[in-house]
């Protein structure tokens, strides 16, 4: 039985729900598809392919077609009893610029360039093999990426440890919707204390959750001591909530 890449649930007949096959054969929950294709999310949300037939859902037939939408929840609302503007919640900034500077390398650093090793990639397949006649639809491949190492200035000795690998910025996309609750929330809260553990002073982090709506939960910081621990105090404070909107 294959789940809903949306919201995670099972898709087995007999479920009482409506079942949405897309032109490029994926299946999805009617009501999960459409919410994000009324998002703006014209790509199917697997391969990315263009849709040409998108899921719609029309407005119930007891709605006037001259009523007016309602005002987005962004907007500010005025109330006639009060001169005050009440803003139904915060906006997010279109561009971040507050990410935490990086420090300038030292001499050492600054001395040392990219090495001429190229990126190692691995892969580890679902499956060491299948049958020549069969297929599989969902076939899980992890890749690992390790980025080359930094030559120094040449003036190592040969008893030096070996020279440190790139510093890195890492943005964490984070699922906090409601399929997430009970032990899938604490297991990714424990990959994230994991991927906070071996970041270096030199590194920096940054969370983003999101559910009905995308949050950022800590700008750019970087991995020293008082960064970690105000990370980790961040990743353990993220609880599931409603909804997904992955557009």
């Amino acid at each position: 039985m294959n789940p809903c890449a949306i919201c995670l649930g099972g898709m087995g007949a007999g479920g009482g729900q409506a079942i949405f096959t897309a032109e490029c054969s994926h299946t999805f929950h009617f009501h999960c598809i459409s919410a994000s294709v009324e998002h703006g999310n014209l790509l199917c949300p697997l391969c990315n392919a263009q849709w040409r037939e998108l899921p719609l859902v029309r407005p119930p037939a007891s709605m006037p077609p001259t009523q007016p939408p309602p005002p987005p929840p962004s907007v500010d609302v005025v109330q006639p009893a009060h001169p005050r503007r009440v803003r139904t919640h915060s906006v997010d900034p279109v561009v971040f610029d507050d990410d935490e500077q990086v420090t300038p390398p030292d001499g050492r650093r600054q001395a040392g360039a990219a090495s001429n090793e190229a990126v190692v990639v691995k892969t580890h397949i679902h499956y060491s093999a299948i049958a020549r006649d069969s297929s599989d639809d969902n076939f899980a491949v992890l890749v690992h990426l390790k980025a080359p190492g930094i030559t120094g200035s040449g003036t190592e000795a040969a008893g030096d440890a070996p020279a440190q690998r790139a510093p890195v910025d890492l943005v964490t996309v984070l699922d906090v919707s409601s399929s997430m609750h009970g032990s899938k929330l604490a297991l990714l809260k424990q990959a994230m204390r994991f991927v906070i553990d071996i970041l270096g002073p030199d590194d920096r982090l940054s969370v983003v959750s999101f559910s009905s709506r995308a949050r950022r939960v800590t700008r750019l910081t970087r991995m020293s001591d008082a960064g970690k621990a105000l990370c980790v105090r961040a990743v353990e404070s993220l609880t599931a909530r409603t909804g997904t909107n992955i557009a």
